[in-house]
Order: structure tokens, then C-alpha cells, then sequence
């Protein structure tokens, strides 16, 4: 096969190295101790509504909770600053509203913890962009709790597409696999077998997967850091369409095997690693069954 040379550059995502002032490092408070004597550092406002994702009907013993925490990194939470229940519950399924110092730094922000018995968690972060917005009129999605599972061979890594990227497992020594939380809208799922099998499902699901007779293509992969090391990462594939056609992990020492259909295609990978650090896209035209191993360079941190 001829394969053009195809270099995936992983570009960070919004963020946020852990420094300045926070509890640990700078001894100093990551708020506005005073935020309503200090024009520059206005107090931010929460409240909204939280309603089931199938029926949009209010979710009346749903409980918040707000973090002020370090984003360690890329918007993930790390040391926890300060925490508060916000008023929540009753008839409307509303939260709040509660009123709240704004970070002085750019290190920490908000996470708001929403939960309810037989839902999945939802977690929204409000940093700097998000608190430019109404944050007093809040609508938080809540997925009925869920699961895409089953058994496939040993190995097997399935791919499940989500906000943001898509969630990855893997079948254990037993042949089960199982993604959850799960959105139980209908979303796009592969499961990397010879020939990979695409298809569209919504939690609660389970699936029986088997290797067929058919031969698949592969395409081999290596990610790693501009100083060489290698890195962790999940891969998948994308059709014009943006369904999910194929799903890897990285060894230990970086490299992956794709399998994909054996059918040319112009495709998309999507690499990302698991602390959200790096993330990226490239295309990938497939021809055939590629004979060399390409490079996937990790370029930039957030």
C-alpha cells in the first residue's frame, strides 16, 4: 500500500499549570476575601435547574455542592480549597442561590457537583470564561445512571463517543467489558476487533462481540513527546461522518495498532492522554494494510 506520511500534533487543551497563590505554594487565599468591597474581584452568583436528560422533567431530590479547587491540570480538580452544599431540592428541582468569592487566580476554579439517587454525577467547571456567563440560571443535565457492557474476545478495546472525547475500555482476561456512567442517548460505539464493528447505542446496553473471518487492515502508531519519551494515550479513528471506526491504546512504550475496515477511507484520528494534557487531531487517508510504523508527535502542554 502507499501510505502518505501523516504527523499528529497534540495541542493542548485551556489551562493551567498549578502556580501563582493557592493554599500549598503561595500561603495566600486563592479568593477575594472581600468580594463585595472589590470592584475588580465581583462576587459570582449560582442557581438553576436540574432536569432528567430523557424527559427534561425537574429532578426534585437532586443535592449541589460547589469546590473551589487548583486545577491540576486541564481543568481537572485537585486540592480542594473550600466546599459548599448550595440550597437544593423541592418541587422545581432547583439549586441555590448561593453567592461566592471569585477566584483571584487563574489556578483555581469551580467545580459544581450535582447528584441524585439513580443518576450519574454531573460536574461542571466554571473558570474564568464560564463565570463571564449567567451562572444564577444554571441548567444541569442529569443521565438516569447506566452502563454500556458485555463480552467481547480478551483485550478488546471499545470506544464509546461522549462530550468531549469518547470513553475507552477494555475486555479483562474474562472477555468483559463495561463503560460507565454511560449517556443513555443514542451515541456512536466500535469495538476494535479484526474488523472493527461500528455500531449506534444508547445506555443501558449490552453486547455480544466476536472475531469474524475477515481480515482487517492495521495501521501502526507511536506517540510520544518532542523530547522522545513515550506517552499513554487513547486513539480513535473517525469517518467523514464523525462515527467512531476504530479505537486503540498505547503500550508502554507508546506505540498502538488500529484496526480498521479493510475499505479505503479518509479518516480523522483523535489522540488524546488520559489527564487531558494532550489532545489532537489528524487525517489519515487509508489505502491499504501500511508497512511502517508513523509518528505521532506530542507537541504542546497546557
Amino acid at each position: 500500500m502507499r501510505r502518505a506520511a501523516l504527523l499528529l500534533v497534540l495541542v493542548a487543551l485551556s489551562g493551567c499549570t498549578l502556580g501563582g497563590d493557592h493554599p500549598i505554594v503561595g500561603g495566600s487565599t486563592p479568593v477575594s476575601t472581600t468580594p463585595g468591597d472589590d470592584p475588580h474581584f465581583p462576587p459570582l452568583h449560582f442557581g438553576g435547574t436540574v432536569v432528567d436528560a430523557l424527559s427534561g422533567a425537574p429532578v426534585t431530590d437532586a443535592e449541589a455542592h460547589l469546590d473551589l479547587a487548583a486545577v491540576v491540570p486541564c481543568r481537572n480538580e485537585g486540592l480542594l480549597w473550600q466546599q459548599d452544599a448550595l440550597p437544593s431540592g423541592g418541587f422545581e428541582g432547583r439549586f441555590g442561590p448561593a453567592e461566592a468569592p471569585r477566584p483571584r487566580t487563574d489556578d483555581f476554579a469551580y467545580f459544581l457537583h450535582v447528584n441524585a439517587p439513580g443518576y450519574a454525577e454531573n460536574v461542571t467547571f466554571i473558570g474564568p470564561a464560564e463565570a463571564r456567563g449567567d451562572l444564577g440560571n444554571l441548567t444541569v443535565v442529569l443521565h438516569p445512571s447506566a452502563a454500556v457492557e458485555g463480552t467481547a474476545p480478551p483485550g478488546t478495546v471499545v470506544a464509546l463517543d461522549a462530550p468531549g472525547h469518547p470513553q475507552l475500555a477494555a475486555a479483562d482476561a474474562n472477555g468483559t467489558f463495561r463503560i460507565a456512567p454511560a449517556r443513555v442517548l443514542p451515541a456512536s460505539f466500535v469495538a476494535a476487533l479484526d474488523v472493527p464493528y461500528v455500531d449506534v447505542v444508547a445506555a443501558p446496553a449490552n453486547l455480544t462481540l466476536a472475531e469474524g473471518n475477515a481480515t482487517g487492515w492495521r495501521v501502526q502508531g507511536s506517540v510520544h513527546a518532542q523530547s522522545g519519551a513515550a506517552l499513554a494515550a487513547d486513539v480513535v479513528a473517525r469517518n467523514a461522518t464523525g462515527a467512531l471506526v476504530g479505537a486503540a491504546r498505547t503500550a508502554d512504550d507508546g506505540s498502538f495498532t488500529l484496526h480498521v475496515a479493510p475499505t479505503p477511507a479518509d479518516l480523522t484520528l483523535q489522540a488524546w492522554t488520559e489527564d487531558g494534557r494532550y489532545a489532537g487531531v489528524a487525517p489519515l487517508p487509508v489505502n491499504g494494510a501500511p508497512a511502517t510504523r508513523f509518528p505521532i508527535v506530542a507537541r504542546a502542554q497546557c
